[in-house]
């Protein structure tokens, strides 16, 4: 299991380099036969709404490149909906060759993201049980302006691989124990 914090200063295209060091390590997992992962936490997916405004949230080029979408929506379509095929769970325990290194995620190379970081971020079988536009786990009252939310969206995520998802919860409605809400999934080993 990793518990990740992604930085929140650096831009969207350096939280998705952060990541595909922790996708490269579940890679290495996987190769070692740990097949069940799980990687929870605040990935801080924030570079919309108002803090798009700002060049210490969003200080990269995707602040005006994803306009109209959020951070977690740009994740979902274009960092974990690319499989890396050679680390998928039907080819858990098969000897893997060279071709392990042809996966690349082209989405990002398009946009000038260097060629290891879309080789390592390519995903090797995470699935999300919680929606990445409708789940908000950022929404605090105190980011709100006559009642508008000038900073809400899906900031943590429950990745998990291998795992069978028996329920999933989100708490903290109130904010009273975090500024984030949390997440929990009951989950059970294929």
């Amino acid at each position: 299991m990793i518990i990740p914090a992604l930085q929140v200063f650096c831009g969207m295209l350096s939280r998705i380099a952060q990541f595909a060091d922790i996708m490269l390590d579940a890679k290495q997992q996987i190769d070692k036969g740990v097949y069940h992962q799980a990687i929870l936490g605040d990935l801080n997916t924030m570079a919309h709404g108002v803090a798009r405004l700002s060049p210490l949230y969003c200080c990269d080029a995707m602040r005006w490149r994803t306009l109209g979408r959020t951070e977690a929506h740009f994740w979902h379509h274009h960092v974990l909906s690319v499989a890396d095929p050679s680390h998928l769970p039907e080819q858990d325990g098969i000897e893997r060759g060279r071709e392990a290194d042809q996966a690349s995620n082209s989405s990002l190379a398009a946009l000038g993201v260097p060629a290891d970081v879309c080789r390592d971020v390519t995903n090797p079988g995470f699935a999300d049980p919680f929606d990445p536009v409708e789940t908000i786990t950022l929404d605090n009252p105190s980011f709100r302006f006559l009642g508008v939310s000038l900073m809400k969206g899906k900031l943590d995520w429950v990745l998990l691989r291998r795992l069978r998802v028996r329920a999933t919860a989100v708490g903290n409605h109130d904010y009273s124990a975090s500024d984030h809400k949390w997440l929990c999934a009951d989950v059970s080993a294929e």
